[in-house]
């Protein structure tokens, strides 16, 4: 039952992206209705606040209230109790909680809005310093074939900067608070810290930009990544089969995830997984399902389901890669002063 169930939504959600990509008018239509159920809540949401957190409230909303993102949630949820990786694991549990209330709704707001901003900021850097870097040619291309050339560029360039994430102690520092999590959930995808958030933006939109992408075909590309990212973050017991010689799974994430040592540093890939194979970074074995987390044991982990308790261990997750560059920071200086009076 589980899985006849799992099959029809999953099919259904993929022939729904697929029909996006390939058609404006069908886009356009689910978008529209999408907004048609959307907008009366995003204004209902809007009434409650006080009239200058209004322009925040509503692109959280826009956002954060988006039936699409629902729809992938619901999907993922059932796959979970259908092909759970960790069956000791709780489908809501403490680690999903902990994800959906702080990093999802939590840093809802700031998401939205700093996403904006980085928007407009990179168009504008783009117009004015960079249009040199569109691709003529591409304008002759059908839409269909310049969403898939951006997804495949921003996809490269996402492994290339996840590699330096993981190879450049201060960046990993940040980087750890996503790796941190212990019960792989599709809310973990959002357990990003603002500091890599905003670095990371501009990695997507230029290739976009790159290409001329029209706006339609653009969301499409962004809503797609997403879903798919949260669904590969998932506590799922799959590595799609011949697929996985393509696509990051569930299994291959949930190995760059692993608190082994032999895992280290692998699986760098983001939608494709090519890239690994290609550079050298992918781990063979597809069926391995290891536990997850940081070798980290003084990280800030969340505990319990207190909703206090949750705030203060998110407030302390954001910290905490400050405070470590920061140590860092001290303990080299210490070291460099030490050879010097050596000397």
């Amino acid at each position: 039952m589980w899985t006849r169930l799992f099959l029809v939504l999953a099919s259904g959600a993929g022939l729904t992206f697929g029909l996006m990509l390939l058609s404006p008018s069908v886009a356009e239509w689910l978008t529209a209705f999408s907004n048609s159920v959307q907008s009366p809540a995003v204004e209902f949401c809007t009434k409650l606040v006080p009239g200058s957190s209004e322009r925040l409230c509503r692109l959280g909303g826009n956002t954060y209230l988006a039936l699409w993102l629902y729809a992938a949630v619901i999907i993922i949820f059932v796959a979970e109790k259908a092909f759970p990786a960790d069956i000791h694991q709780p489908v809501i549990g403490t680690g999903s909680r902990h994800d959906c209330l702080m990093w999802f709704f939590g840093n809802g707001v700031f998401k939205a809005g700093a996403g904006l901003t980085v928007l407009f900021v990179v168009g504008w850097l783009y117009e004015r310093f960079l249009s040199d870097l569109s691709l003529s040619f591409t304008k002759d291309w059908s839409n269909t074939w310049r969403a898939i050339a951006g997804l495949i560029l921003a996809d490269l360039l996402n492994w290339g900067h996840h590699y330096l994430r993981h190879k450049v102690p201060a960046l990993w520092q940040f980087h750890a608070v996503h790796h941190s999590q212990t019960q792989m959930n599709p809310f973990t995808d959002y357990r990003i810290h603002f500091v890599e958030f905003l670095v990371s933006k501009p990695i997507v939109l230029i290739p976009l930009l790159m290409l001329n992408l029209p706006v339609e075909q653009a969301i499409a590309v962004v809503i797609f990544q997403r879903c798919y990212t949260m669904a590969y973050h998932a506590n799922l017991k799959t590595n799609f089969g011949p697929l996985r010689y393509i696509l990051v799974t569930p299994q291959s994430h949930r190995i760059h995830h692993s608190a082994s040592e032999q895992h280290r540093d692998r699986n760098f890939g983001v939608i494709f997984s090519v890239w690994d194979r290609l550079f050298g970074t992918h781990y063979n074995d597809a069926h391995e399902y290891p536990a997850v987390g940081v070798r980290d044991p003084d990280f800030p982990m969340e505990h319990g389901s207190g909703l206090a308790g949750s705030i203060r261990a998110f407030v302390r997750q954001n910290l905490y890669p400050f405070q470590q560059v920061l140590r860092r920071r001290v303990s080299l200086d210490r070291t460099i002063g030490s050879t010097s009076v050596q000397e």
